[in-house]
């Protein structure tokens, strides 16, 4: 049989047999293979998705995917694809790329597992890019705040250390809008608070976070921050451990200062600020002078 005609066959079964298996490919069994193996019962994000379609060369894409933070908090992103390279069976250690849109940003990375059944991460890189927060309602003690913001950062997954979780990353909040209600700002007639940028480097040590520098930078005051967010589930139910130093901008030193109550607990503003608490949870934080 002539060599030509040959390679011809097998060039044309191998198309049929790759056409068939995307024709065929079970979307549903695997998204609901997915949706087991990376949501564990104790897990702190649940994970579900309806359907996986199958794109050469190796690309899954995710329908109408949904992480739960909890049962009052969803995740609901326009669109998540994951990429697989063809060794990935073959590797010791399994590698995969994804990216996402959300909230008109997206979130996309790599991840690393030892083996993926069950699913087990490794190591984990994730980078945020310009997720615009839609303005939503804060309640703590000392007001009721409507913010709104610009999410850009990246989070590293290093693996386990003594049975614990490690990994560090940064998070950039830009266009910070904070309009408070009932408020220490109110009663000190001022406008509403913004900050140009907030930057946040954490730290995480098991279900530890600790915010080692957070420093936001606003045109009425600035505002350090560290300490700890022991992590729970659901995520609104995660324990704060943090104290602050508020620094009012000289043209609104007056105000702060003419206050009995924070002329009672800070001595000397200008100098030394005003100290700050902050406890209970993410859901009903404490925030005290």
């Amino acid at each position: 049989m002539n060599l030509k005609l040959v390679l011809f066959y097998i060039l044309f079964f191998m198309t049929a047999f790759i056409f068939f298996v995307f024709l065929s490919f079970p979307g549903k069994k695997v998204a609901a293979y997915l949706s087991g193996a990376v949501t564990k019962p104790d897990a702190m994000v649940q994970v579900t998705m309806d359907d996986a379609d199958l794109y050469p060369p190796l690309r899954l894409d995710l329908d109408k995917i949904r992480f739960a933070l909890g049962p009052d908090i969803t995740i609901n992103p326009a669109s998540f694809g994951v990429s697989l390279s063809p060794l990935v069976f073959f590797e010791n250690e399994k590698s995969i790329s994804f990216q996402s849109k959300l909230f008109q940003g997206t979130i996309h990375g790599r991840l690393k597992f030892t083996h993926l059944d069950p699913l087990a991460t490794s190591a984990a890189h994730i980078i945020f890019s310009e997720i615009k927060t839609a303005p939503f309602i804060y309640k703590t003690t000392l007001a009721d705040i409507t913010l709104s913001c610009e999410i850009n950062g990246e989070y590293i997954f290093s693996g386990l250390e003594n049975g614990k979780k490690q990994g560090h990353g940064t998070f950039f909040f830009r266009n910070v809008s904070a309009v408070m209600e009932n408020s220490l700002f109110n009663r000190l007639n001022l406008p509403a608070v913004d900050f140009s940028q907030i930057e946040a480097g954490y730290e995480q040590t098991g279900n530890t976070l600790t915010i080692t520098n957070c420093i936001a930078k606003g045109s009425i005051v600035h505002i350090k921050l560290t300490g700890d967010i022991h992590l729970g589930f659901p995520l609104n139910e995660s324990r704060l451990d943090l104290t602050g130093l508020v620094l009012p901008e000289s043209p609104y030193l007056a105000a702060f200062a003419n206050n009995a109550a924070i002329r009672s607990a800070a001595k000397n503003i200008s100098k030394d600020g005003i100290k700050f608490g902050i406890s209970g949870t993410l859901m009903q934080p404490k925030i005290g002078i």
